[in-house]
Protein backbone atom coordinates (compact mmCIF):
# COMPACT_ATOMS: atom_id res chain seq x y z
CA UNK A 1 0.00 0.00 0.00
CA UNK A 2 1.13 3.57 -0.83
CA UNK A 3 2.01 5.60 1.48
CA UNK A 4 -0.17 9.00 1.54
CA UNK A 5 0.93 12.77 2.47
CA UNK A 6 -0.95 13.79 5.80
CA UNK A 7 -2.06 16.69 6.38
CA UNK A 8 -3.93 19.74 5.91
CA UNK A 9 -2.81 23.25 4.99
CA UNK A 10 -4.64 25.64 7.71
CA UNK A 11 -7.49 27.67 6.03
CA UNK A 12 -6.26 31.14 5.74
CA UNK A 13 -3.07 30.44 4.52
CA UNK A 14 -0.95 32.50 1.75
CA UNK A 15 2.26 31.15 0.68
CA UNK A 16 2.81 34.49 -1.08
CA UNK A 17 1.84 37.14 1.67
CA UNK A 18 5.11 38.89 1.98
CA UNK A 19 3.85 42.83 2.35
CA UNK A 20 0.98 44.59 4.38
CA UNK A 21 -0.30 48.40 3.29
CA UNK A 22 -2.44 50.69 4.50
CA UNK A 23 -4.95 52.18 2.54
CA UNK A 24 -8.69 53.63 2.91
CA UNK A 25 -11.63 54.46 1.10
CA UNK A 26 -12.54 58.36 1.91
CA UNK A 27 -15.96 59.56 1.65
CA UNK A 28 -17.63 62.63 2.05
CA UNK A 29 -20.50 62.74 4.22
CA UNK A 30 -22.79 65.75 5.18
CA UNK A 31 -23.28 66.37 8.73
CA UNK A 32 -24.83 69.57 11.05
CA UNK A 33 -22.43 69.13 14.01
CA UNK A 34 -18.96 70.59 13.41
CA UNK A 35 -17.90 67.58 14.97
CA UNK A 36 -19.92 65.09 13.10
CA UNK A 37 -21.13 63.34 15.87
CA UNK A 38 -24.43 63.20 14.30
CA UNK A 39 -23.54 61.05 11.63
CA UNK A 40 -25.35 57.82 12.14
CA UNK A 41 -24.24 54.59 11.72
CA UNK A 42 -26.71 53.92 9.41
CA UNK A 43 -25.19 56.83 7.10
CA UNK A 44 -21.88 55.90 6.93
CA UNK A 45 -23.03 52.37 6.13
CA UNK A 46 -24.87 53.68 3.40
CA UNK A 47 -21.72 55.51 2.03
CA UNK A 48 -20.01 52.37 2.07
CA UNK A 49 -22.69 50.79 0.27
CA UNK A 50 -22.05 53.14 -2.68
CA UNK A 51 -18.31 52.99 -2.67
CA UNK A 52 -18.76 48.82 -3.13
CA UNK A 53 -20.82 50.10 -6.14
CA UNK A 54 -17.85 50.83 -7.97
CA UNK A 55 -16.61 48.83 -11.00
CA UNK A 56 -13.30 46.58 -9.99
CA UNK A 57 -11.18 49.12 -12.12
CA UNK A 58 -12.93 52.42 -9.99
CA UNK A 59 -12.40 51.01 -6.58
CA UNK A 60 -8.63 49.17 -7.16
CA UNK A 61 -7.79 52.69 -8.33
CA UNK A 62 -8.94 54.23 -5.48
CA UNK A 63 -7.38 51.83 -3.14
CA UNK A 64 -4.05 51.66 -5.07
CA UNK A 65 -4.01 55.62 -5.27
CA UNK A 66 -3.51 55.95 -1.35
CA UNK A 67 -1.88 52.64 -0.48
CA UNK A 68 0.78 54.01 2.46
CA UNK A 69 3.27 52.23 5.13
CA UNK A 70 4.27 49.50 3.24
CA UNK A 71 6.39 47.35 4.80
CA UNK A 72 7.54 43.77 4.66
CA UNK A 73 5.64 41.34 6.38
CA UNK A 74 7.75 40.21 9.23
CA UNK A 75 4.96 38.43 11.10
CA UNK A 76 4.02 36.19 8.24
CA UNK A 77 4.89 31.98 8.39
CA UNK A 78 4.68 29.86 6.20
CA UNK A 79 1.53 27.68 6.56
CA UNK A 80 0.91 25.17 9.25
CA UNK A 81 0.29 22.00 8.17
CA UNK A 82 -1.72 19.53 10.80
CA UNK A 83 -1.80 15.70 11.04
CA UNK A 84 -4.63 14.49 10.56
Amino acid sequence: MKSRIRGIVRMGSNFNKKYNSVSFLGFSIDHDKEDGFDITADEIREKLREALKYTDEELKDLIFSNLDDTTENEDWKPPQTDNI
